[in-house]
């Protein structure tokens, strides 16, 4: 379980990198970086919370493994895009600033594929 996590934290922080440096040197600024941190934690921290609860249910009946296969993806919605709204509407810190929500489509994707792949390679070795 801690491994997984070390790997979807670290996979999410080397994306970050790999993405944010490279739009800060070509024109971006600093904004790209503020941005893209942002949107790369906004995604982090429901992944973290769906690959704990996964790593509980796991060790649960086949019920409680269906439960966060299909509530999984509600709460990693829910809560990245009402951040987003949040930050974008409400909170007006980024409105108007299409780059933010790419950002964040971006991440969004990259975690979710991440996860995906971790827990499935989990359920594989618990299957075996």
């Amino acid at each position: 379980m801690t491994k997984r996590l070390l790997i979807l934290v670290g996979g999410v922080m080397a994306c970050w990198l790999l993405l944010a440096l490279p739009a800060r040197r070509l024109g971006a600024g600093e904004d790209a970086v503020i941005q893209s941190g942002l949107a790369a934690l906004l995604c982090l921290v429901p992944a973290v919370l769906v690959m704990v609860w996964a790593g509980w249910a796991f060790r649960q009946n086949a019920e409680h493994q269906t439960y966060v296969v299909l509530g999984g993806g509600g709460v990693r919605l829910f809560f990245v895009l009402g951040a987003a709204l949040f930050l974008t509407e409400i909170a007006g810190l980024y409105r108007g600033q299409t780059a933010f929500l790419i950002w964040v489509g971006i991440f969004y994707l990259f975690t979710l594929a991440l996860e995906v792949g971790l827990l499935v390679t989990a359920l594989a070795k618990k299957s075996t």
